[in-house]
């Protein structure tokens, strides 16, 4: 895959860029674009794949600043505009599912299609140690990088464990390593979430026009963000179409790579529904 840099509101910032055709933008949750690699590929045989390193985030720069649902607002804006300005189809996992939904709302003349994977905001619940990571002195302790954190950090997030190799837990070790990473995702990660509240940040009410063409796909084992959302997101998107993955976790664009690569093409082809 070809990794570049660009420099976006004065951040520089890795992504990939592949393949031509109809713009299609991934957006990642608390990991990296890394999280998409297994979909890039063949994604980008029938669509132009742009996945960025969201500021703080795996590659791309981490400044000292205070990282916002709004500062990521303007990033895909500016993003988009680099792209060419078309209208795009927009895939957001986790935390940028959330991301994506406020941006697809806030720009609906920007994006033509919208897919949310396991996406936060619909409902409070989500895994009690990013809760407890909220709590200062916890939070310091359990966002400590270690082999063993991570490998089960991981464990949490994928249901098929045969795809959690020691490859993939020490390339996840030296993001999370990485000087400014911690201090990024504890900055987003504290407006998002609170210890006893859980989720704060939605997805806005107001998506639902945005249902004929949006499509959310979850993992039905997910034990971060639980898959039982779906059933919220159904009432607040009517006209919408819905995925749910058998064994798969957080991660069904990982664990399920092919199943997920044919749902998200069926989707944005001229063909779908409007």
């Amino acid at each position: 895959m070809m990794e570049r840099m660009e420099r976006i509101l004065g951040v520089h910032v890795s992504l990939f860029d592949e393949g031509e055709g109809r713009p299609l933008l991934l957006v990642h949750g608390g990991g990296s674009k890394l999280d998409w690699r297994a979909n890039v590929g063949s994604l980008s045989k029938r669509f132009r794949v742009v996945a960025p390193d969201l500021p703080g985030f795996g590659r791309s720069e981490k400044p000292e600043r205070d990282y916002t649902l709004a500062f990521y607002d303007q990033f895909l804006e500016q993003l988009v505009q680099r792209m060419g300005g078309a209208r795009i189809a927009l895939v957001g996992h986790s935390m940028g599912g959330l991301i994506a939904a406020r941006f697809a709302v806030a720009h609906p003349g920007i994006v033509e299609r919208l897919i949310l994977v396991a996406p936060m905001g619909f409902g409070p619940e989500i895994h009690p140690a990013i809760r407890l990571m909220q709590v200062p002195v916890i939070g310091a302790l359990l966002g400590r990088p270690s082999l063993s954190g991570t490998r089960r950090l991981l464990q949490t997030l994928i249901a098929k464990r045969e795809l959690i190799t020691e490859d993939l837990v020490r390339e996840t070790l030296e993001l999370q390593s990485q000087p400014g990473a911690a201090r990024a995702f504890a900055s987003i990660f504290g407006k998002l979430v609170r210890p006893f509240r859980g989720v704060v940040a939605r997805i806005p009410e107001t998506i639902a026009p945005l249902g004929p063409r949006t499509m959310v796909i979850w993992g039905k084992e997910d034990a971060l963000v639980p898959c039982r959302h779906i059933d919220i997101a159904r009432e607040r998107l009517p006209g919408g179409r819905f995925l749910v993955l058998d064994g798969c976790g957080h991660f069904p664009q990982l664990e399920a790579a092919e199943q997920f690569d044919t749902a998200v093409s069926d989707f944005l082809l001229p063909t779908s529904p409007a």
